[in-house]
């Protein structure tokens, strides 16, 4: 699966390595990118979800979500996936 950034936050003493992960997803309409958005953001770790509808992209940002389980995410929701 496609990595298209990692950032390094600092927070008190830590380091958490936010990574953000992106998927070629069919959607064609408001109710499928719904229905990937509301399944993503039910999963603890998931820290954003941005969808583009007409690039047919969806980018995910986790500092603890693996690549393979956000996959799987989106392929439960019926929709086409596969890495970007």
């Amino acid at each position: 699966m496609g990595l298209l950034s990692n950032n390094l936050l600092q927070s008190q003493n830590h380091k958490t390595i936010m990574q953000t992960y992106t998927y070629n997803v069919k959607m064609t309409c408001g109710g499928c990118s719904g229905a990937v958005t509301k399944a993503l953001s039910k999963m603890e770790g998931i820290d954003n979800v941005e969808i583009d509808m007409e690039k047919q992209l969806v980018a995910v940002s986790t500092s603890s979500v693996s690549k393979e389980d956000i996959f799987e995410a989106i392929k439960k929701t019926g929709k086409e996936v596969s890495p970007a």
